[in-house]
This record gives C-alpha cells, sequence and structure tokens, in this order.
C-alpha cells in the first residue's frame, strides 16, 4: 500500500489481511505491515518485488505524488 492511513493498515491487519506498504526512502515498522522499498518508476525494483511476493495482491491501492 501506498500512502495508506494508520486506520486502514489497522483494520486490514485486524481482518486477517497480509498488508504490505511500500516506500522510496524508508519508512518506520509498525506491527500489521510489511515495508518493502519500491521506486515505482523503476522497472527492474518492481521486477524485484514481484519475486519476493508470495501471493499475488487481492488489492492494490496506490496514493502517490509527484516531487
Amino acid at each position: 500500500m501506498v500512502g495508506a492511513s494508520r486506520a486502514l493498515v489497522t483494520e486490514l491487519d485486524r481482518r486477517g489481511w497480509e498488508v504490505v506498504a511500500t516506500t522510496r526512502d524508508g519508512a518506520v515498522p509498525r506491527e500489521g505491515l510489511r515495508i518493502e522499498r519500491l521506486e515505482m518508476t523503476d522497472d527492474a525494483q518492481i521486477a524485484a518485488l514481484r519475486g519476493r511476493m508470495d501471493d499475488p495482491l487481492d488489492l492494490l491501492f496506490v496514493n502517490a505524488a509527484i516531487d
């Protein structure tokens, strides 16, 4: 998940979802959240993340901004 709120992550975790957040710059880990480094414009990083994922995605939520 990109740009997800704490409440959304907490609720999805409570319902048993595996929540994966991506970040370019690093993020502070928190319970119920798997954090992966990813630059969305880098095809190699996207392929590497795909290789680390155990299961297909059930939901993709993207909230990105332009620097």
